[in-house]
């Protein structure tokens, strides 16, 4: 080997070892911004579910208080 072709073979080696950086880099961006996009979709699951929780509740609490009454039809 010479010294020519093992300076080819050192620039090679640095360029795929950039290239791997630059790859784990994107990669490590698109997690956290699919981390992000998961805990604000859980969020707005939350507010959801209390929100259709607290009308489960009142529409509860208002039949409770209805007298039944056949409807009239029968």
């Amino acid at each position: 080997m010479t010294h020519e072709n093992g300076e080819s073979i050192h620039i090679k080696i640095e360029s795929k070892i950039a290239f791997q950086e630059k790859a784990i880099a994107d990669l490590n961006d698109a997690l956290v911004d699919q981390a992000r996009t998961i805990l604000d979709l859980q969020r707005r699951i939350e507010l959801l579910e209390r929100f259709t929780r607290g009308i489960n509740q009142r529409f509860e609490a208002q039949t409770e208080q209805l007298p039944y009454e056949k409807p009239p039809h029968y």
